[in-house]
C-alpha cells in the first residue's frame, strides 16, 4: 500500500511539472517583448520628413496667392515609376492658371531615374531635352526643381515668380541647396544648381 502510495505521488509530481513547462512555453514570456521591441523600431523609421508638398498657408505666407485650388487624379509621365507619393493641383486666380506637380520616391537613384527619363520624352511631343539648353522646353512658362529625393514642375501661361517659389521651398524644408533648377521665362531657359542660397549657373 506504502509502495502504490509513492507511485501515484511520484506521477502526480512528474504531471506536475510536465503542465509548468507546458505552460512556459506557451507564454512565450521571453519573445513577444523584443517582438513589440523590433515593431516600434520600425515605425520610427518610416516617419521621416522627405515630402515637400504643397501648404497653401506656406504659400500665402511668401505672398503666392490663388482663389481656388483643385487636386487632379490624372496620370502623368512620371507616375510610371512609382513615386513614393505624389501632389497635383490646378492653382487659379483672377489672371492666371497654374500647374503644381510634385513626385517623391524613396532614394536619390530612383529620383534621377525617373527625372533624366521624363527629360528624355518630354512634354506632349516626347521630345528629348538636352542639359544646360538654353531654348524654350514648351510654349508655356515651366519652373522645375530636383533633390535627392523628388522633383517639382510648376507652369503657367504668364511669368512664374520664381522667387517667391524659392522663398516657398526654403520655409517649407530649411534647405536651400537644389541639385538642378530650371527656369524657362518667355523663350530663353537657364539651368543652375543652389548650394546655401547661392544659384550656382550650369552650362552644357
Amino acid at each position: 500500500m506504502k509502495k502504490l502510495s509513492f507511485y501515484l505521488l511520484l506521477i502526480l509530481l512528474v504531471q506536475g511539472c510536465g503542465d509548468a513547462a507546458t505552460e512556459k512555453v506557451l507564454k512565450m514570456e521571453d519573445i513577444a517583448p523584443k517582438a513589440k521591441s523590433k515593431i516600434k523600431q520600425t515605425n520610427d523609421n518610416s516617419e521621416k520628413k522627405e515630402l515637400i508638398g504643397f501648404s497653401q498657408l506656406a504659400a500665402q505666407w511668401v505672398g503666392l496667392t490663388f482663389d481656388s485650388i483643385v487636386s487632379l487624379d490624372s496620370l502623368f509621365f512620371n507616375d510610371r515609376f512609382t513615386p513614393k507619393k505624389s501632389f497635383k493641383f490646378k492653382m487659379y486666380n483672377s489672371t492666371n492658371e497654374t500647374l503644381f506637380t510634385q513626385w517623391v520616391f524613396k532614394d536619390s537613384m530612383a529620383t534621377y531615374n525617373a527625372f533624366y527619363n521624363w527629360l528624355d520624352c518630354f512634354g506632349e511631343p516626347c521630345k528629348s531635352i538636352s542639359i544646360g539648353q538654353k531654348r524654350a522646353l514648351q510654349k508655356d512658362n515651366c519652373f522645375i526643381l530636383l533633390n535627392d529625393t523628388s522633383f517639382t514642375y510648376i507652369s503657367a501661361k504668364v511669368n512664374l515668380p520664381t522667387k517667391k517659389w524659392l522663398t516657398y521651398f526654403d520655409t517649407l524644408t530649411h534647405s536651400p541647396n537644389w541639385k538642378l533648377i530650371i527656369d524657362q521665362h518667355h523663350k530663353k531657359t537657364s539651368w543652375n544648381s543652389m548650394k546655401n542660397r547661392v544659384l550656382i549657373p550650369i552650362k552644357k
